[in-house]
């Protein structure tokens, strides 16, 4: 179906909007803690047009590789009468069509932001996916979101409408979603690195990627609820370490406890993030730490988390001492690979160039390692980091796990077409290992 057949019926205006799909390259297993993490656009774009309805029914259409229904549903008692989302009602539209779940989150929490009447959509989606577990969800939020804001002449300011996507993507899921993801795909330029610190959304200016050089994606499906359960224990266990460190330091537990309420961080030892802590300060005056700690020792202790999102559970033992160091290393990996990223020698100077790209890659691996060690890896992500390591050389540099919201996808620096066929021969063996369908992406 094309589109002007499915909006046939509907003669209100239409509003297209078109948002890449971003890569984390450095530092997105660390935004938890205030790192600095680099992010590049992918190829993936979702393109949506979309017409207001008069009443309150969502109709969507994905265009797609495969037949997608044209799916519809209406979301009357979505808004309840206090103004606040119906969330049961939410959590069977998206068990029904996820994808239409995020559409009609977005539109809740516009029109509770805006104060404005529930009012169904027709969006026509264009998706180079047919598997809706592989899309990049926060382009998807980011482009209804700028269609409604462009249909109802609503203007957003600074980070408004990526912090809005972002609650709607926090709407639907069990799980603690780091912001970092959705304002990337909210701010990203194709063959740039956008540099944003998580403290908790500065995003600094791009800068242009060297002439020649590539980063590309092998996404290996969605992440277990086992998998994003863990994620979350080792946010827990950072935020515990951060508290340990800061009690120790003089904090009182009563300025942790007002930062948590209130949001406000700057104040706090280190702003609050332990991004800010330096290997050295670490290694001098924090090493201390212990390895694990349970849940129920740190209740008793303490119990004062300053990130609101989350939660001390009594029987779990937190890797306290990984998830703490990982970010302080983490941080500066990032900033150094960004440093030389923008200083790389030019593609004449053979010699100083091929140091440069071993470098940054040896940071790739290293992040691998540091990020593997807190448990979140998998088999087939080890492997793959694997099969680049064995193939240096050949136009390949590094590569890492990336911290996407809910996906598991592996990051590789690649050069020229040796790195680009590389690649390519990497791929098609891991897609015959792999019990699942995975898939590959470049930059832009």
């Amino acid at each position: 179906m094309n589109s002007d057949d499915f909006f046939v019926n509907n003669t209100n205006p239409r509003f297209t909007q078109s948002t890449f799909g971003c890569l984390d390259v450095m530092g997105g297993t660390a935004e938890y803690a205030g790192s600095l993490v680099l992010f590049t656009p992918e190829q993936t774009c979702i393109s949506i047009i979309l017409a207001l309805r008069n009443d309150t029914t969502i109709r969507l259409y994905k265009q797609s590789t495969t037949a997608f229904p044209d799916f519809q549903i209406d979301i009357s008692a979505l808004l309840q009468q206090d103004r606040t989302v119906n969330q049961s009602i939410l959590r069977d539209i998206t068990a029904s069509q996820y994808t239409t779940g995020i559409v009609a989150a977005c539109i809740v929490l516009f029109s509770i932001q805006q104060n404005i009447a529930l009012t169904g959509l027709d969006v026509y989606i264009q998706s180079p996916s047919d598997q809706p577990e592989t899309e990049p969800k926060e382009a998807l939020a980011i482009s209804i979101l700028k269609a409604l804001a462009e249909a109802n002449q609503v203007v957003f300011i600074e980070n408004e409408l990526p912090i809005l996507a972002h609650n709607a993507l926090q709407l639907l899921s069990l799980h603690h979603l780091p912001l970092a993801n959705t304002l990337a795909s909210y701010y990203v330029k194709p063959g740039y690195m956008l540099p944003i610190l998580c403290q908790p959304d500065h995003v600094s200016s791009t800068f242009i990627i060297p002439e020649g050089l590539g980063f590309a994606s092998i996404n290996m499906g969605p992440k277990s609820n086992k998998q994003l359960t863990l994620q979350e224990q080792v946010y827990t266990a950072a935020s515990i370490g951060y508290t340990m460190i800061s009690l120790y330091d003089g904090t009182y537990p009563h300025e942790l406890d007002t930062a948590r309420k209130t949001g406000n961080r700057e104040n706090l030892l280190y702003n609050g993030y332990l991004a800010n802590i330096t290997p050295n300060e670490f290694d001098n005056r924090y090493k201390w730490l212990p390895k694990h700690v349970y849940g129920s020792t740190f209740l008793e202790k303490s119990g004062i988390l300053v990130d609101s999102a989350l939660s001390v559970f009594p029987d779990i033992s937190y890797p306290v001492f990984q998830a703490t160091v990982h970010p302080i290393y983490e941080n500066i990996r990032a900033q150094y690979f960004s440093l030389l990223l923008q200083h790389m020698p030019e593609t004449d100077d053979v010699e100083r160039r091929q140091k440069s790209l071993q470098q940054l890659g040896n940071w790739m691996f290293q992040s691998h390692t540091s990020y593997a060690a807190l448990g979140l890896s998998n088999p087939t992500a080890d492997r793959l980091i694997q099969w680049v390591q064995q193939h240096l050389g050949k136009g390949v540099f590094g590569a890492r796990l990336t911290h996407s919201n809910t996906e598991n996808s592996v990051c590789i620096l690649w050069e020229g077409q040796q790195g680009y066929d590389t690649i390519q021969a990497i791929y098609q063996v891991i897609s015959q290992e792999a019990q699942s369908p995975i898939s590959l992406r470049f930059n832009r």
